[in-house]
């Protein structure tokens, strides 16, 4: 989300996680089941913590909120010291 500059489109966002988790030849059943995951445990989360906003519900739009950059910063630096 840090590197969204105004809003994603939830599809596109779960086709990267999708991608990511199972190689560009993701199944169906895989995507189902990033959308699902997604949406029912992390959306709220991300939104209470204001990362990000998804007004439109499960099928519209993701906006970055104010958290969204500090959180990727954090992620990157977890990732650093984990190597």
């Amino acid at each position: 989300m840090a590197d969204v500059e105004d809003v994603i489109p939830m599809r596109t966002l779960v086709d990267e996680v999708t991608s990511r988790e199972f190689g560009p030849d993701w199944t169906t059943n895989q995507r189902t089941t990033v959308y699902t995951t997604f949406y029912q445990q992390h959306v709220s989360v991300l939104d209470d913590a204001d990362v990000l906003s998804a007004p439109d519900g499960p099928s519209g739009s993701l906006y970055p909120e104010a958290n969204a950059e500090p959180l990727a910063e954090l992620l990157s630096f977890i990732e650093t010291i984990s190597d």
